[in-house]
């Protein structure tokens, strides 16, 4: 999806509020299960990819950078913004680029930090869950360009599958933040396939 094809309307909005939710939740079960403060430390490292990503991204266009897409037929793609715009993106959802912080941190630490895992977790389920369309995941970056074609985060099939293993994931571990996360990501739930009917 480049240029004028682009995802429009309340099914889009759900669709990235659904892959937001779902990264926080990943990283609070997968690194924060210690304590809630480690938790919601986990959920807000994990959903730091899409905030420096994204979102200095749409402060770019917010702000009128020159050269940046505008909102007003949808969500740009990745290749409609300038190249030194992307690299926002491509520092956030590089995998090497992760794996170099990461080891600086445990040398800084002595110690393996885990709970920064949650960055790399949130990259490697944005491999297989965006495609070629909107956002690819330049895990490789800066070594190679290569982008995996994946099914997105809104496929029914995989909608099912992650809203089944976030409930797994709850169920195993009780933690008050998971509840209120999984509600909202409930009704998040209802409202996309609302809004997915009515388009």
């Amino acid at each position: 999806m480049t240029g004028t094809a682009r995802s429009t309307g309340p099914a889009q909005t759900w669709r990235t509020a659904i892959d937001f939710v779902s990264h926080g939740l990943w990283g609070g079960i997968a690194f924060g299960r210690r304590s809630r403060k480690a938790f919601l430390a986990a959920v807000g490292i994990s959903l730091l990819p899409d905030l420096l990503g994204e979102g200095a991204l749409g402060l770019l266009t917010v702000l009128d950078v020159a050269g940046m897409p505008g909102w007003e037929h949808g969500h740009p793609n990745l290749t409609d913004y300038p190249p030194w715009a992307r690299n926002f993106y491509n520092v956030t959802h590089s995998l090497v680029v992760f794996a170099l912080v990461f080891g600086a941190v445990w040398l800084l630490a002595r110690k393996p930090v885990w709970i920064t895992g949650a960055w790399g977790l949130h990259v490697l389920i944005d491999i297989p869950t965006h495609s070629i369309a909107l956002f690819p995941t330049p895990f490789l970056w800066p070594l190679s360009d290569y982008r995996f074609d994946g099914v997105a985060w809104h496929h029914p099939l995989v909608f099912a599958a992650n809203s089944l293993l976030l409930a797994l994931g709850h169920l195993e571990k009780c933690l008050c933040e998971i509840k209120v996360a999984l509600l909202l990501y409930s009704g998040l739930m209802i409202f996309g396939l609302r809004s997915s009917l009515s388009v």
